[in-house]
């Protein structure tokens, strides 16, 4: 079993893309989500649409590739689906994706650091420990 963990007081969770497994640090100060441009050869033939814009964050400036529309993040058995920004070059070794504002707010989750959780649902229906 892989675990979740926190990393320089952010959540790194191990989620499922197309059942690859990848690492995503939930950011609640990145307005929108998503994952480095080398996960993603299998997701080719998805609805990409190609942009010639810059994000920033992480110390720098990072093109966004293009978008994936309508995927699945599998967590904890869930599957919640998002768009992803695709960002060519973020060389980074701790996380592949990000779960920005965006994915955090459509999916209700809740961050509850007093008890190292998250929470998903209106009802409190899935509790995800760290």
């Amino acid at each position: 079993m892989i675990t979740n963990k926190i990393l320089y007081n952010h959540i790194i969770l191990n989620a499922k893309l197309n059942n690859t497994i990848i690492k995503c640090i939930v950011d609640t100060g990145a307005n929108s989500s998503y994952i480095n441009k080398n996960k993603i050869d299998e997701f080719l033939n998805k609805n990409i649409k190609c942009y010639d814009t810059y994000v920033h964050g992480f110390n720098d400036k990072h093109k966004i590739n293009s978008i994936l529309y309508d995927v699945y993040i599998n967590i904890n058995d869930m599957n919640l689906k998002t768009n992803l920004l695709i960002i060519d070059k973020l060389d980074n070794k701790i996380f592949d994706a990000v779960i920005g504002l965006d994915f955090i707010k459509k999916h209700n989750i809740l961050i509850d650091y007093c008890n190292n959780a998250l929470v998903f649902g209106n009802n409190n229906d899935t509790v995800i420990l760290f």
